[in-house]
């Protein structure tokens, strides 16, 4: 497990981009549940941070495509595709993902 981020950056956020295995990943606080998935729709790379959150879901702020945060599994919509999730645990003061 790699450390990657602590509880504080999210006080004033839901969200933090950190760079992991050549992608860009998006972790996302939803409530008191941390999840970490590819940060771009494969659509046309929109940056899903800028997506809304509803449910565990994110849309795509470009073209309204939906994904999982638990898992990354394209949802019904004008574009279905996965992307890629990774597990994240908290401990302590700080998340960690797994490598």
């Amino acid at each position: 497990m790699k450390k990657v981020a602590a509880l504080s950056d999210f006080e004033n956020r839901n969200y933090k981009i950190i760079h992991h295995a050549q992608k860009e990943i998006a972790i996302f606080k939803v409530g008191s549940d941390f999840y970490a998935i590819e940060n771009q729709c494969p659509h046309r790379q929109a940056p899903l941070i800028a997506g809304t959150i509803k449910d565990c879901v994110v849309e795509c702020p470009w073209h309204g495509a939906r994904f999982d945060l638990k898992t990354g599994k394209g949802l019904p919509g004008p574009h279905q595709a996965d992307l890629m999730s990774f597990e994240i645990r908290v401990k302590g003061d700080s998340l960690f993902l797994k490598e």
